[in-house]
């Protein structure tokens, strides 16, 4: 089984991470390895013009992203992730596609890739612990309740096993969304969790 996992939300920033089922299942970030990302040029996203791709070599995942998104693959085994919504749960706004850019981020090598949305970034990162996508929210939304963030999961079924999703792609191959954690900007943590909707 494939998984995305280390999911957290340092001042409200959530990381999904595509990656095969790791030895460590805690759900805890592995800081060593951003640095390894960067420092290794098998980990740069190639492309320019809104269109990117790239492998990670540790885990034998690739990665193409444009306006439409991110798919990530593994030998025959697809699925395709792209941001659609954001705001509170209640009021969850659509949000519109944009073209994603790389090296934005001093010190990333381009081994990230930001999509700036209007009030939040989304961005993708490729490191020896898989291509893990984050969202930076600059400003919180207008209204109360719930912050959501809306993930559309293209080319899988998405089923919710406690606190983990799990899409299993039309190959039969499964990837694992689990890990969840979420903190506020000083670093206290808070409730949060995932559901597979529609």
């Amino acid at each position: 089984m494939r998984q995305l996992t280390r999911i957290s939300f340092p001042a409200i920033l959530l990381l999904a991470a595509c990656a095969p089922p790791a030895a460590d299942e805690s759900g805890t970030l592995a800081h060593d390895a951003v640095g390894l990302a960067r420092a290794e040029p098998s980990y740069v996203f190639k492309g320019d013009a809104g269109r990117y791709s790239a492998s990670n070599p540790t885990l034998g995942i690739d990665a193409r992203l444009d306006e439409g998104g991110a798919r990530i693959s593994a030998g025959g085994a697809a699925l395709k992730l792209n941001f659609t919504g954001f705001g509170r749960r209640e009021t969850l706004q659509n949000v519109p596609p944009v073209s994603p850019v790389a090296g934005v981020v001093p010190g990333t090598d381009r081994t990230r890739v930001e999509y700036a949305h209007d009030g939040i970034t989304v961005w993708w990162d490729n490191t020896s612990a898989g291509i893990q996508q984050g969202f930076s929210i600059e400003r919180a939304p207008a209204g109360k309740g719930e912050l959501a963030l809306r993930i559309g999961v293209y080319g899988a079924m998405a089923e919710s096993r406690g606190d983990a999703v799990v899409f299993r792609d039309q190959s039969g191959g499964t990837w694992q969304y689990a890990g969840l954690g979420a903190e506020d900007a000083k670093g206290q943590a808070l409730p949060a969790r995932m559901e597979s909707v529609g």
